[in-house]
């Protein structure tokens, strides 16, 4: 029995002389921000233990461990960047006073704003949704029609393009998850609008930039579009629809647990409706279509995209002419193929890529009828156009560079050939031409104070076929007045290759320069109980532009002021009120 107690009673003593020498040690202090201020809910704890306290009303925290050695302590708020102190843990009390920088770049609360309107995804100043686009009166369910009813376009209902602040539809550029798109819309005949050759259904949200756009974007003087699509299919589903013009669709899009596939076919033919109402058409509109999208989700947060798209069209129609009693017959045949492949994934040390391509191939077939003036007999002239094109783009993002600034660095490559052929007797005449471009461009955002954020950038371009550079600055800031309002401003110059008609017929392309916007704008936004007040003015200057009139300046500019307003409510349309004033000199032709 003594044998046996004797141990155990050297075992106690052991453990109690073990515990006195770690006895618990006690960490307190006091935590607030650059400006002196207390910051209660403060996290402060001992990395990998669950020893630890938030901070009180007044910023202090308090609490005791019976760990022992070299642990660091941390400190962590939401909004502020955290802190790691190496403390000695020694059974001694240590006291200890933290102040803690806001992390101003992921706040959040101010964002440039001016001559931008977003649909989908989180921003504050959402205004579209892609169910708002098919169902928005007047917009026939096209992403077009839609942004054509919001301040700052100007419609057209010939055209069914957008016009942006008295410029031409040219002037806008569409990018798809970050990739030009070279033909956004389908092939039309004068007088009838063309449609955008994407369902808006298609889109998780999209990007409407009036004007003082990021460096990200080029080729437009006017405004871009920037339209981003759906990731991963929510659910499997088919779909059938059958419409009384003489339209049908079938979809069936699979959802995997990683994966999805979309497929769609179209077909339309107008012929029944027109049988039963008569109209002034050769040949009912006739068009069919498909398209297929993969999607691919790799590792934890990345994306392989991929989308193939193809469309075939005729109509015929008589073009209201002098001399032509019933009108001009015309003839269009159109074909047109898409592919676009993206990539986004995040990579090491806060850095992210986001890399796609794309490749275009449009067909377009035009008959008009022609009479010979001495002979009145009618024959057709046909004009044949053809236009292929692959584009690349690569961007790198850092949103981790700093607490108060991040960075975006990119590079963008155009192939590009075009050709027109008229068939005349006795033989035919072509126009062509070939283009190869490159742009690069690097901005930053950067946080001067949590009310003040700013965003620098330059873009370069380089035109093959003009054998020139361009380098563009851009510069916007927003201000944070209160919770409720915002002031926002913009510059920059934005360039532009003369268009695709211009370049076919320039005997001497490189005596073309590159053609050139200069924004200024100012808006004031305010934000309250789901409806939004939006003023804004704005200047556009235009230099180097071409066109076929004669007259002596060598360029035009344009003058536009704009106030717009904008109300929107929960259950309610959105309504907006728009004026502006414009002030055009005049233009001239440049040749050769």
């Amino acid at each position: 029995m003594k044998r046996i107690l004797l141990p155990l009673f050297l075992f106690l003593i052991t453990a109690s002389y073990v515990t006195a020498q770690t006895a618990a040690t006690t960490l307190s202090g006091t935590v607030r921000d650059q400006n002196g201020r207390a910051l209660p809910g403060v996290n402060v704890f001992l990395k990998t233990t669950f020893d630890g306290a938030s901070t009180d009303s007044l910023g202090h925290f308090r609490f005791s461990t019976k760990q022992a050695g070299t642990l660091p302590l941390v400190v962590t708020l939401l909004g502020y960047q955290l802190q790691e102190q190496a403390v000695v843990l020694d059974g001694k009390p240590q006291r200890f006073t933290f102040a803690l920088k806001e992390v101003r770049n992921q706040l959040g609360a101010v964002t440039i704003t001016s001559g931008t309107f977003e649909a989908g995804g989180d921003k504050r100043n959402t205004v579209f949704s892609a169910r708002d686009v098919v169902t928005t009166a007047g917009a026939s369910a096209d992403v077009a029609g839609a942004l054509n009813t919001m301040p700052g376009t100007t419609r057209n209902g010939e055209e069914g393009r957008l016009f942006v602040r008295g410029g031409a539809a040219g002037e806008t550029r569409q990018y798809l998850d970050g990739v030009p798109l070279q033909s956004p819309y389908n092939a039309s005949v004068a007088g009838v609008p063309a449609r955008g050759r994407f369902s808006p259904m298609l889109f998780k949200g999209m990007a409407f930039s009036t004007g003082g756009y990021s460096a990200e974007y080029g080729q437009a003087l006017s405004a871009i579009v920037a339209l981003q699509s759906e990731d991963l299919a929510p659910e499997t589903q088919t779909g059938i629809s059958l419409l009384s013009l003489g339209a049908l669709s079938l979809s069936h899009q699979q959802r995997y647990e990683r994966s999805s596939v979309a497929v769609t076919g179209d077909y339309m033919n107008m012929r029944p409706y027109f049988g039963l109402v008569p109209q002034r058409l050769l040949t009912a509109f006739q068009s069919s279509g498909g398209s297929i999208a993969l999607r691919q989700r790799t590792g934890e947060a990345g994306m392989v995209k991929a989308y193939g798209a193809f469309n075939q069209q005729h109509i015929g129609v008589q073009q209201p002419e002098a001399g032509w009693e019933h009108g001009r017959p015309v003839h269009l045949e159109a074909n047109n193929v898409y592919l676009n492949t993206t990539f986004r994934s995040p990579l090491r040390r806060g850095w992210s890529v986001q890399t796609g391509a794309a490749a275009t191939r449009d067909v377009q077939t035009a008959r008009i009828a022609v009479r010979d003036t001495q002979t009145q007999q009618v024959s057709d002239q046909a004009r044949h156009e053809l236009e292929q094109s692959v584009v690349g783009r690569m961007v790198l993002t850092n949103d981790s560079a700093s607490a108060y600034w991040n960075v975006k660095l990119g590079v963008e490559g155009l192939a590009q050939s075009n050709q027109q052929r008229y068939e005349f007797s006795p033989q035919d005449t072509v126009f062509r031409f070939s283009e190869q471009r490159l742009a690069t461009f690097a901005e930053s955002g950067i946080a001067f104070t949590n009310k003040l954020v700013g965003r620098v950038g330059s873009r370069a371009e380089y035109s093959a076929i003009l054998n020139r550079w361009n380098v563009a600055p851009r510069v916007a800031l927003a201000y944070q007045v209160n919770e409720k309002t915002q002031l926002s401003g913009a510059w920059g110059y934005f360039y532009q290759t003369p268009g695709s008609d211009i370049l076919l017929r320039a005997e001497n392309p490189q005596r073309l320069r590159f053609e050139r916007a200069q924004h200024f704008q100012l808006t004031y936004l305010r934000s309250h109980n789901d409806r939004t007040l939006r003023v804004e003015a704005y200047a556009k200057t235009y230099a180097h532009l071409v066109r076929f009139t004669e007259n002596a300046p060598k360029a035009y500019s344009r003058l536009m002021i704009q106030l717009r307003t904008a109300a929107r409510a929960a259950a309610t349309p959105t309504a907006w009120i728009s004026c502006g004033a414009t002030a055009k000199p005049s233009r001239m032709l440049i040749t050769g």
